[in-house]
């Protein structure tokens, strides 16, 4: 019976997917891009144009702000935790293990933007000189 269920279900997608196949085979390239070609077609679709270091630069610092704030919160849910124990013995360590390894994370965090922007740093001025 399964068999059978997941013969149906693979005939169901192709058969819905088969237009789409088909359309993709015969679009062209100016017909998705245009005829707009390099740092135009950037232009057009949005994509600015900064180079490849600042684009990867802005990324870590998104990617290592989003790490920092989930650390902070693990310190806040920690500390919620251990307000929240009532004085059982059990249930204080484990707000502290939720402390601890949130302020490791925020350290680890804040030591990896530093590393990071050094690097870039670093980077940047090679390709300069």
């Amino acid at each position: 019976m399964n068999k059978i269920k997941s013969l149906l279900a693979g005939l169901t997608i192709f058969v819905l997917s088969a237009p789409l196949l088909t359309r993709a085979a015969t679009i062209t390239t100016s017909e998705m891009f245009g005829d707009t070609t390099g740092a135009e077609f950037a232009n057009v679709s949005g994509l600015g144009t900064a180079d490849l270091v600042t684009t990867i630069a802005a990324l870590i610092r998104v990617g290592l702000g989003f790490l920092g704030v989930i650390a902070v919160v693990i310190i806040l849910v920690g500390g919620f935790k251990w307000v929240t124990a009532g004085g059982e013995e059990e249930k204080v360590k484990k707000a502290k293990k939720y402390i601890y390894q949130g302020l490791i994370g925020l350290v680890i965090c804040l030591a990896a933007y530093a590393i990071a922007s050094y690097a870039l740093e670093a980077v940047t001025t090679a390709m300069v000189s």
